[in-house]
């Protein structure tokens, strides 16, 4: 499942997505996932799940390739041709992009598209 947060300028859009990504901790209340409360968990828990931003200019990683950055930084263990796999759900060829570093040198579209690749590896999905 996926979701989107829309609203108007200043309408603290970033706040929440903050807070459920487990950035900022929320001033009351509860954070569920499927009716599981995940405020305390880390950013690193929420990751697994799939709990991820894609802003409209995704992060960039120094020193770490396309390949490194779907698993999360090796966290989830996968093999070459899961990655291979995560790749292709979005069109980008393991041979081009496996490899390359995630920095400036990829388009924003392909920053865009890297952005989405960590939820294609998680844990218990495959």
């Amino acid at each position: 499942m996926s979701c989107s947060i829309l609203s108007s300028n200043g309408a603290e859009k970033s706040t929440l997505a903050y807070i459920i990504k487990g950035v900022a901790k929320p001033s009351g209340g509860k954070v569920l996932l499927d009716e599981n409360d995940i405020t305390k968990l880390g950013v690193t828990e929420r990751a697994k799940p799939g709990i991820t931003l894609l802003w409209q200019e995704p992060t960039h990683y120094d020193g770490i390739t396309v390949g490194e950055y779907i698993t999360l930084g090796g966290k989830i263990k996968a093999d070459k041709n899961e990655i291979r796999e995560a790749l292709d759900l979005v069109g980008l060829p393991y041979e081009l992009y496996a490899h390359r570093f995630v920095d400036k040198s990829l388009s924003g579209g392909e920053r865009c598209e890297r952005g989405l690749r960590p939820w294609g590896l998680r844990e218990g999905t495959r």
